[in-house]
């Protein structure tokens, strides 16, 4: 998750389809995990390499992961900002 992510510096995550199309065992139920779903809230997709007659294989996603940096305010309040600086105010 990103909590995970961030505490750990880390500033890309590679995925692939063959692991966020696997299914894994859930209350006897197969599904696809989660943690895939969620990268594109705290990362953004720099690059899709597709597979090809040349290149064959899995589909690759490559990410740059958000860095938050903490901000103060002139009432004093505290927020975060992305470091990207999209001026969206995280609270």
């Amino acid at each position: 998750d990103s909590t995970f992510v961030r505490a750990n510096g880390v500033d890309f995550l590679v995925v692939t389809s063959k692991m966020w199309e696997r299914k894994i065992p859930i209350n006897g139920t197969l599904v696809n995990p989660a943690a895939y779903d969620s990268i594109s809230t705290y990362a953004d997709l720099i690059r899709v390499f597709e597979p090809s007659k040349d290149h064959p294989g899995p589909i690759i996603k490559v990410y740059r992961v958000r860095r938050l940096n903490t901000t103060v305010s002139d009432d004093g309040q505290r927020g975060q900002i992305n470091r990207a600086g999209d001026g969206q105010s995280k609270e």
